[in-house]
């Protein structure tokens, strides 16, 4: 099974509107296995979805089921459910087998595509790109054709439009690329537009080449600090939609796993029959039919066996019975000449 990567978690001392009050929210982020980390990609949707499914067994457990609590106060309580899910689409093209997982872990939680900018998109290449994402998301059927297959939905999280426009945001997904290299930063102006004015000695992340430098922090360069804002930041009216839309699955979760009789295979089963025709990679289905076709043969092959053992039995019983007749026959010749021999002394 492809581990599900390391857990790293976050805090962020932030108020939240409209309440007024400091708060310590606790954000954690779950690192999932890539789906080319694994070339059986329907034991990955698995163990996806069974991370997924488990972290609301968690809330459920830890609520003793309840799920019949005000919308209002719940907002925030599900400490352990998976509010939504980051999902990184290549820079360059969008692949039939990333529309079919989003479809499938669409169903457990919002999805919030998000494109892996490469620092070399030009920003007419970007704005087509984003346009073509877009119109697969919205029509994913037509990118992934396929004679008796499941029907498939991406449930995007739609940001408000008012909140898109704050950020000066013309259109989404949001590109982001992002460093582990760092470099001092003390532009003050650059620092407050950013939200990270009063902090000793602070870095920004940084990609240099040849031709120059990429700042994942430079709205010219990538959206990073617009999904930070949407996530963590000031915009807590995006956030708040999602702790939402997140109790409103898990009211849906509770009711579901009940009518199963609390078995989780039963839900994940489910889940996994979205995706798992599309995740039948060439290779196993060929390996599959040949197997079939393998099968049929041996089968055939031990029929003719049967019959031809069938009809060497036949024969062998005729040729003993030859046998026995000659004997008999030769024997009644020589008690006859013993008979018609000369008498004894």
């Amino acid at each position: 099974m492809p581990p599900c990567a390391r857990t790293c978690q976050q805090s962020h001392l932030q108020t939240l509107e409209p309440t007024a009050m400091q708060t310590l929210p606790t954000v954690g982020s779950q690192d999932m296995p890539g789906w080319g980390d694994d070339v059986n990609l329907t034991r990955y949707l698995r163990v996806v979805a069974s991370f997924l499914l488990e972290q609301r067994i968690r809330d459920y457990e830890k609520l003793h089921g309840g799920c019949s609590f005000d919308p209002n106060t719940m907002c925030g309580q599900l400490p352990y459910s998976i509010t939504a899910c980051l999902y990184f689409i290549p820079p360059h093209r969008t692949k039939k087998i990333d529309l079919v997982l989003m479809a499938a872990v669409s169903q457990l939680v919002p999805i919030i595509p998000v494109i892996a900018k490469a620092d070399c998109m030009t920003e007419s290449e970007l704005a087509q790109y984003r346009l073509e994402v877009q119109s697969m998301l919205q029509a994913p059927n037509k990118y992934t054709s396929g004679r008796n297959m499941p029907q498939l939905d991406v449930s995007v999280f739609q940001f408000s439009q008012a909140i898109v426009e704050g950020l000066a945001m013309r259109s989404l997904p949001l590109a982001v690329s992002c460093s582990r290299d760092v470099e001092p930063c003390s532009d003050p102006a650059f620092l407050h537009s950013i939200g990270l004015e009063g902090i000793d000695k602070p870095v920004q992340p940084v990609r240099h080449y040849k031709w120059g430098a990429c700042y994942p922090l430079n709205r010219g360069h990538s959206d990073l600090i617009v999904l930070k804002r949407l996530l963590l930041g000031d915009r807590v009216d995006s956030l708040y939609a999602m702790l939402d839309d997140s109790y409103s699955r898990y009211v849906q979760f509770c009711s579901l796993y009940e009518e199963n009789d609390r078995q989780l295979q039963l839900i994940l089963q489910d889940v996994c029959q979205v995706g798992v025709p599309y995740l039948e990679y060439d290779n196993s289905v060929k390996a599959r039919t040949a197997l079939s076709s393998a099968k049929s043969a041996m089968t055939i092959l031990a029929d003719d066996n049967k019959m031809l053992a069938e009809r060497l039995a036949a024969v062998e019983a005729e040729n003993q019975e030859c046998v026995e007749k000659l004997r008999r026959k030769h024997g009644s010749r020589s008690a006859i000449s013993s008979k018609s021999g000369v008498p004894g002394c």
